[in-house]
Parts: structure tokens; C-alpha cells; sequence
């Protein structure tokens, strides 16, 4: 556990060191590298799990997987925004993902209940602040005041935040998007507007979240409480039903 938050921090500190030459590093940055991160560790331990031994093929679809799952969202929305992709102007992206696949190959403990438990956690924080990100991304191309400002900054939250994972499962694992079935999708669909509409009629201050941090941190926080009473409901409403019989 030790040396795998000693290197994730060494990640995000090398993807910082190397984004620090091209934009001023503000917490909103390192909260947005520090969700790349663990975005590209998630994606890549589920394509992990598809394969029975360690091969070239394995690291180039653990790579594939971590990457799509991290930055696909925010691909597709700057498609959508007539934009190029963003990872194209800044490498920390592609060497995180590189980071993380090694990561993967070298330590094999990822599968105890503690690690899982810590990842999906930090999974949940870390789609908060695609969620905003999104927001955001919008709100500095498009004016507040237009008619569709509303809708397009809550399609640009949700696809930032989810995208990259529905993109991953449809492309690489060709199956059913995880998102479609979980509790998060009705969680961040629900922030996602929220975020929105409190931009559109620029509500913020008045709940005394006046900077871009802390209404990243304010949707983060928002997302993962949803998500774990969401998930601690279905426990119980299994429980009661009798399919679960030991905790």
C-alpha cells in the first residue's frame, strides 16, 4: 500500500513538474492531474483483469485502456467544442498513463479489499472534478448568457466525466458500459445539471464557493457521498432480500 501512494504521488508530481513549463500550477491543476491519475490506474487494472499472464499485448492494451479512460471524455467534448484534444499540447497526460502502466505491471496486490476500496473512493472524487472541468471548459467558450449554455455546460460535465469510461468499454472490452448500471451514472447526471444551472444563473457566490476550486472540490465531495449512500442502499435493500447472508 506503502509503494503504491509513493508512486502515485510521484506521478502526479513528475506530470506537474512537466505541465509547470507550459501554465501556472494552481490546486485546480493539480486536482485535475491528480483524477488523470487515478482515472488511468482504474482503467487500466479492469483491462489487467482480462488477461491471464503479463505480454507486450498486455502493456499496450493496459496503456490503451488507462489512457482512453482518463482523457476520452475530455476528447470527445473538445471534438464536440470544435477544439483539438487537449492531451495534444501537454505530455503529462500520455506520461501518466505511462506511469501507471508500469505501475500495473510491477505490483500485483491491487486486488485486496482495502486497495479496491481507496481506488473506488478516489474514482469517485476524481469524476467530480472531470464533472467541473467540463463546466468549466464550456463556461470559457461559450457566454453565460446564451440559451443553450444551460444544456451544453451539463452534456460537457457528463461526457467529461463518464465519457472516457463508456468509451473504454464499448472500444476495448466490448461490453456494456459499467456506467449505464451503476449508481454513479444518476449521481453525476444529477451534479452534472446541478453545476450547470447554478453557473447559468451564477448562484455560486452566494453559497460562498467564489473560486473554481472550491466548486470543483464542492462537486467531488457531492459525487462521492451520492455514490456511497447510493451503493450503501443496495447493500441493504440486498441484505433484506436475503442475498447476502455474511457481511
Amino acid at each position: 500500500m506503502v509503494k503504491i501512494i509513493l508512486f502515485l504521488t510521484m506521478a502526479v508530481l513528475t506530470a506537474i513538474t512537466f505541465a509547470q513549463a507550459q501554465f501556472p500550477v494552481s490546486l485546480l491543476s493539480v486536482l485535475n492531474l491528480a483524477a488523470t491519475v487515478v482515472f488511468s490506474l482504474a482503467g487500466g487494472l479492469i483491462m489487467r483483469a482480462a488477461f491471464a499472464k503479463i505480454s507486450p499485448d498486455a502493456a499496450i492494451a493496459i496503456f490503451a485502456a488507462g489512457f482512453l479512460t482518463a482523457n476520452g471524455g475530455g476528447t470527445m467534448r473538445d471534438f464536440a467544442l470544435g477544439q483539438a484534444p487537449f492531451w495534444l499540447f501537454d505530455i503529462s497526460y500520455l506520461l501518466i498513463s505511462a506511469l501507471t502502466t508500469v505501475l500495473i505491471l510491477v505490483i500485483r496486490n491491487f486486488s485486496t479489499p482495502r486497495v479496491v476500496g481507496v481506488i473506488a473512493m478516489a474514482d469517485d472524487f476524481s469524476t467530480g472534478v472531470f464533472v467541473a472541468a467540463g463546466v468549466i471548459k464550456v463556461a470559457s467558450w461559450l457566454p453565460l448568457d446564451s440559451q443553450f449554455f444551460m444544456l451544453a455546460a451539463a452534456l460537457s460535465g457528463f461526457a467529461t466525466g463518464l465519457g472516457g469510461g463508456i468509451l473504454r468499454d464499448c472500444l476495448l472490452l466490448r461490453r456494456r458500459p459499467v456506467a449505464f448500471t451503476a449508481p454513479c451514472l444518476l449521481n453525476v447526471t444529477v451534479c452534472s445539471g446541478l453545476l450547470a444551472v447554478l453557473t447559468t444563473y451564477e448562484l455560486l457566490p452566494a453559497f460562498g464557493l467564489d473560486t473554481i476550486e472550491t466548486e470543483t472540490c464542492m462537486l467531488a465531495g457531492l459525487i462521492v457521498c451520492g455514490n456511497r449512500v447510493t451503493a450503501g442502499m443496495t447493500l441493504l435493500r440486498s441484505i433484506s432480500d436475503g442475498k447476502l447472508r455474511h457481511l
